[in-house]
């Protein structure tokens, strides 16, 4: 459940308009293995806890979304007191107080004016390292902007973008009442789709306008006068997130009242911003999650798997009222996919109370992880699913993993999650009612069997020993690292190592190898012997 998501939501509180998402795919190697403890569970290497809060300036602060730089550092944004608002950590969870900071001068944070009410929803960081933030503002008349902002990778703002300024604004088309959330395509279009729903209808329908990654509505996608592809499903619609096919496709989704309860809704269109007819037929597909046991079910974050599969997540509410993380997997033409939970959807509890998913993130395994709140506004949630949409019993307890900040009410919010090169997983979002919060979570476990050795010899292509050569074996998750000399007959040995994924690599000022290092997932006592080549 995302709080005051942008300043053009409706006012009531309710869960589609305190929703919104951000979707990374992230390629990791499912050989590495945390050192720590099961996953699912806080990755106590990162700010001692697996938890970081950052407080800025007085007023209402949370972050919306998060990125993971190449080198490991973990980009958070949203808002604070009304401004843009990011803040960088290191990869033990610390601030990044020398690196990064409003205008490059440090510090950790960045508050950037833009206009009023500014909030940042997506976030990217581009091949090149610079930062891209897109949300929503507003101008002196409180009419909504898209605002979009680049920074280096140190905090300032890029003045090659937005006439030196570092920051574009461009008007909504006034067919939107509520813009709701935004998403940024993948390089090299950048391009951004804003979603939500119209005004001057009632009910109200899906709306959704494409802009260039410079901020130029796109005026061949949608109607003639405001370029905006309006879609009437039912008796009363809202897009709440939306995400780019490889193809360009932009895929929408929210929720649509069917008459008796309100149902997911996704919308794909073509290039032009009409429903694409090779989806469903008519480019529309509505998913009652639990069938006649339903009163609301809602779409608040989506991703498209590596089989163009897409796959929508949000909360499912039972007649009784109570709410739990859903998701559902729709083959790319549009049909829900059987070999996924039950019948393409799964519902999972995670508390006695209200549950929501907010975003989702893709494993390269095909494994799915769900973020969002569980309970009212108490503690983060977390799911993994497997590939065939049940939850992941090798995560945290039966799939499911809280997070709690500690504190009163509207303490946790996990909003966007993302997934470092080591498989760990972070999420961000609010904490303790006004602060950035970000958590990481181990995503792969390990036995807590006692230390192995790693041992072998370094020789000649004669067979004779080599004294003196250096050996280092490398955690490949952590990047600790060990290091010995061989000594008589080339014999190395490391003892003590936990069982994970090391690189073990040697160096010799007098010889060279054909392969000085080597990859290997060790599990118990392993050889491993290197041939010098002279």
């Amino acid at each position: 459940m995302r709080v005051l998501q942008n300043s053009f939501s409706k006012a009531t509180l309710s869960a589609k308009n305190l929703a919104a998402a951000s979707v990374v795919l992230i390629v990791f190697s499912l050989g590495f293995v945390a050192a720590y403890g099961q996953a699912g569970t806080l990755d106590t290497s990162f700010n001692t806890t697996g938890k970081q809060t950052t407080t800025f300036a007085a007023g209402v602060s949370f972050a919306n979304a998060v990125a993971i730089q190449a080198d490991g550092k973990i980009v958070a944004a949203g808002t604070a007191n009304g401004a843009f608002a990011l803040a960088r950590y290191n990869t033990d969870g610390t601030l990044d107080t020398t690196g990064f900071g409003t205008g490059g001068a440090g510090g950790g944070t960045v508050v950037t004016s833009v206009q009023n009410n500014a909030n940042i929803l997506a976030l990217r960081i581009r091949s090149d390292q610079i930062i891209v933030a897109a949300g929503f503002s507003s101008d002196s008349f409180g009419a909504p902007l898209l605002a979009i902002a680049h920074y280096t990778s140190t905090g300032a703002l890029d003045t090659t973008f937005g006439g030196g300024t570092g920051i574009v604004t461009t008007p909504i088309p006034t067919t939107f009442v509520d813009n709701f959330n935004l998403a940024i395509e993948a390089e090299p279009n950048s391009r951004i789709a804003v979603v939500g729903d119209t005004v001057g209808s009632d009910p109200a329908d899906f709306a959704v306008s494409v802009f260039s990654s410079a901020g130029v509505l796109d005026t061949t996608f949608g109607d003639a006068v405001h370029h905006v592809a309006v879609t009437d499903i039912g008796d009363g619609d809202s897009a709440f997130a939306a995400t780019f096919q490889p193809d360009g496709k932009v895929v929408a989704g929210g929720v649509s009242n069917s008459g008796a309860a309100n149902q997911f809704a996704l919308v794909r269109y073509t290039s032009t911003g009409t429903p694409d007819p090779t989806f469903n037929g008519t480019g529309i597909v509505t998913t009652n999650v639990r069938g006649v046991n339903t009163l609301d079910d809602e779409i608040f974050t989506l991703a498209v798997d590596a089989s163009n599969n897409i796959i929508a997540a949000g909360t499912s509410t039972t007649l009784t009222g109570k709410r739990d993380f859903a998701i559902a997997r729709y083959t790319s033409a549009g049909v829900l996919d059987a070999s996924f939970g039950t019948g393409g959807v799964n519902t999972t509890t995670l508390t006695t109370a209200n549950d929501f998913a907010n975003s989702i993130v893709l494993q390269s395994d095909g494994k799915i992880v769900a973020a969002g709140v569980a309970g009212t506004n108490t503690d983060y949630g977390v799911v993994r699913y497997n590939t065939n949409g049940t939850p992941d019993s090798s995560f945290g307890a039966g799939g499911v993993s809280t997070i709690d900040f500690g504190g009163a009410d509207n303490e946790g919010i996990g909003n966007s999650v993302a997934i470092q090169t080591d498989g760990r997983i972070v999420v961000a979002g609010q904490a303790n009612g006004n602060q950035f919060g970000i958590a990481r979570l181990l995503g792969i476990s390990i036995p807590t069997a006692a230390g192995v050795t790693v041992s072998g010899h370094v020789t000649t292509k004669s067979g004779a020993g080599i004294q003196n050569v250096v050996v280092t074996l490398t955690d490949a998750l952590t990047g600790d690292t060990k290091q010995t000399r061989t000594k008589k007959k080339g014999f190395y040995s490391f003892k003590n190592v936990r069982i994970g994924a090391y690189t073990i690599s040697v160096s010799a000022r007098k010889y060279s190898f054909d392969s000085p290092s080597t990859f290997r997932d060790i599990k118990d006592d392993t050889t491993v012997d290197f041939v010098a080549t002279n």
